[in-house]
């Protein structure tokens, strides 16, 4: 670098429909060190050349530069200003003061190295995503710095912010139309998966069974889970919860009810996420977002273990009393 003394610890990059998750990071870590993020110093940028601004910013005044990405960042006139200033930077100091957090599925650029990606954003959230940030910056050398109380003010001010956007919108016919079409969804993809696991060979027994829009069983003749909606109101979220049950051995719906004991129980919630986006979240994993394909994924894969560790022991059984 030509300096040593950076006049932020960290500079992020994002395109403008992703402010507020870069803010919700940047809220992390403000405590102990300085953040850049462009709407925030716009006043003081007024008047200068905004093309040398950002590109030393992003080429020699930030120990560590983030970008949040996805499909878009480097085609808007200030991403593509950033890009080029943080592709200088590499090539004359390498690629240790960058991270990239990767949004969604999109292509990566070819430029970017693997090794600098990461991957979690809509599973842990801002926090988790800051913790990896503090720790490269404190690797590259950074030291903690204790927060104005003016930098205070406005950090919590941005997280009730935030905070009251959310409840307002889980709070909201808005919200609860949310979460319906994030069950269906997820209905949907169990009953396709139950289909293309039967096709599987050896794979245990499978069926999809649902009733209404807010039930459904998967089942297999060793081990069962079921998936209950509870909805208090019509307008709004609040006291709603998906109870998620599982059972040893097969379940079937009598009526609208399964006639066998639980042998767990689990809650999950419908959320917001740190990206702003629908996403459950259960009280065994409180600090994980689950996008609702990601979630059926996971207590189906924890059905097919249990009904592959049953049949395991009936065979045990069968060779001992054989």
């Amino acid at each position: 670098m030509n300096s040593l003394k950076y006049e932020y610890d960290v500079a992020f990059s994002f395109l403008a429909d992703d402010e507020a998750l870069a803010t919700s990071i940047a809220d992390e870590l403000r405590e102990r060190m300085k953040v850049f993020i462009y709407s925030e110093r716009q006043k003081e940028l007024v008047g200068k050349d905004g093309l040398e601004e950002f590109s030393s910013l992003f080429r020699e005044n930030a120990r560590i530069c983030v970008v949040l990405y996805r499909d878009g960042w480097g085609q808007t006139k200030w991403t593509r200003i950033e890009e080029t200033a943080i592709k200088e930077r590499a090539l004359e100091d390498g690629w240790e003061f960058l991270i990239v957090i990767a949004l969604d599925s999109s292509k990566l650029p070819p430029w970017l190295p693997k090794t600098k990606i990461w991957f979690g954003i809509e599973r842990y959230g801002a926090r988790a995503a800051a913790a990896a940030i503090d720790a490269r910056v404190q690797e590259a050398g950074g030291e903690p710095r204790e927060e104005s109380p003016q930098e205070t003010a406005a950090r919590l001010a941005s997280a009730a912010k935030m905070r009251a956007e959310r409840e307002q919108f889980l709070g909201s016919v808005e919200g609860v139309r949310a979460a319906e079409g994030e069950l269906a969804a997820m209905f949907e993809y169990l009953e396709q998966e139950a289909i293309s696991i039967k096709s599987v060979p050896d794979s245990p027994q499978i069926t999809f069974q649902k009733a209404g829009k807010t039930r459904c069983i998967v089942s297999t003749p060793t081990a069962s889970f079921t998936m209950g909606w509870t909805q208090q109101y019509s307008n709004t979220l609040k006291y709603s919860v998906l109870l998620i049950q599982e059972f040893d051995g097969p379940v079937s719906f009598r009526g609208y009810q399964v006639q066998s004991q639980a042998s767990r129980e689990f809650r999950a919630y419908f959320v917001v996420d740190d990206t702003g986006n629908p996403a459950w979240r259960d009280k065994e994993t409180p600090d994980c977002f689950y996008t609702s394909q990601e979630f059926a994924s996971l207590y189906l894969k924890r059905l097919l273990k249990r009904a592959l560790d049953a049949s395991e022991t009936d065979r045990w059984w069968e060779r001992v009393l054989d």
